[in-house]
């Protein structure tokens, strides 16, 4: 009787311990990529549409459940300033939105 109960409580610990890295390692795969990357997509030297994208990617992340821990910003001086850095949010947001 007690061997199975301690059976039971290995197997149940060891599948603990087997399942939880696994759902780690899948969560991982499964959250948006960090805009750096996503940057990779755009690349340019200018680095008014780089700060527009960068703000834009955040603001686009803000609105998703997984990442709603980061801040909508967006510079509106220098967004209806700049058409670079403009240019650069409406493309980050977008991209990062999704």
């Amino acid at each position: 009787m007690q061997t199975s109960r301690m059976k039971q409580k290995l197997i149940k610990t060891t599948l603990y311990f087997s399942i939880c890295p696994l759902l780690i390692l899948l969560t991982a795969c499964a959250t948006p990529k960090d805009f750096q990357s996503l940057m990779k997509k755009n690349p340019t030297s200018d680095n008014n549409y780089t700060a527009g994208y960068l703000d834009g990617c955040d603001s686009g992340l803000s609105t998703r459940p997984e990442t709603a821990d980061r801040l909508f910003f967006q510079d509106i001086i220098r967004y209806n300033a700049d058409p670079k850095y403009a240019a650069g949010w409406e493309s980050g947001y977008k991209i990062c939105s999704r």
